[in-house]
């Protein structure tokens, strides 16, 4: 990616070949991102079969957990 990118600096804006550098590089997000959400699924399909239970918890807020203890507090 470093490559790409140093590349595609070097090259005119606007020109044919910083064109197709864009291209190149927007292939290598793709098979970066490809790679993470199998890895994901592959984990998340290994949980299921083995656990008999599987719990999601939402995240509180920062700022929300900060204003309750600031309260709390005073």
């Amino acid at each position: 990616m470093k490559v790409l990118h140093r590349r595609r600096a070097k090259k005119q804006h606007g020109s044919n070949k910083a064109y197709k550098t864009n291209i190149l590089i927007a292939k290598k997000h793709k098979k970066i991102r490809n790679k993470r959400n199998d890895c994901l699924r592959k984990i998340c399909k290994k949980i299921s079969i083995n656990s008999d239970l599987a719990v999601l918890e939402n995240q509180i807020p920062v700022t929300e957990f900060e204003n309750q203890e600031y309260d709390q507090i005073s």
